[in-house]
């Protein structure tokens, strides 16, 4: 996992922004550890909203991505929590678009937290995009997002 804190020039506001490519290639146990582990330390590492980014390794329905989308799941036998939530960025703008990320299910992922500051969303999705004419040598579509960070 890498991460940035970023400081907003204007309002010296933070904004926290991890990029994850989580363990593959097995069944979800190992990336809903891999999520239950990284909330947790964006939690203990800023109270800055986060941006959560990359390749998950887990379709839209696997549980550890229902686990950053509600912060509650039962699997593998236990109750998995999480003490902040998530929108899907590119779900936000096309609920019923195809997301293909390159491996049929989409597994790539824009996630903006469920945050209000001030009394509005952290963060509001202008646009996002799966690019599946970008060139270059990579097996995943590009995924991007512009989005509107709500600064105090």
């Amino acid at each position: 996992m890498s991460w940035a804190v970023l400081r907003h020039d204007a309002t010296g506001a933070l904004l926290q922004v991890y990029g994850i490519h989580p363990v593959c290639c097995s069944d979800d146990f190992p990336v809903l550890l891999n999520m239950e582990w990284a909330v947790r330390e964006f939690v203990q590492r800023s109270d800055a909203p986060t941006l959560f980014l990359g390749d998950f390794n887990a379709w839209e329905g696997a549980a550890s991505q229902n686990l950053l989308r509600n912060g509650f799941v039962n699997a593998f036998n236990r109750d998995w929590t999480v003490p902040l939530t998530f929108t899907d960025t590119f779900r936000e703008k096309y609920p019923d678009a195809d997301g293909n990320t390159g491996f049929g299910p989409k597994i790539d992922y824009v996630w903006a937290e469920n945050r209000d500051v001030g009394g509005r969303p952290a963060f509001v999705t202008v646009e996002a995009t799966i690019r599946r004419d970008a060139p270059g040598g990579s097996d995943h579509f590009p995924v991007s997002a512009v989005i509107d960070w709500t600064v105090a």
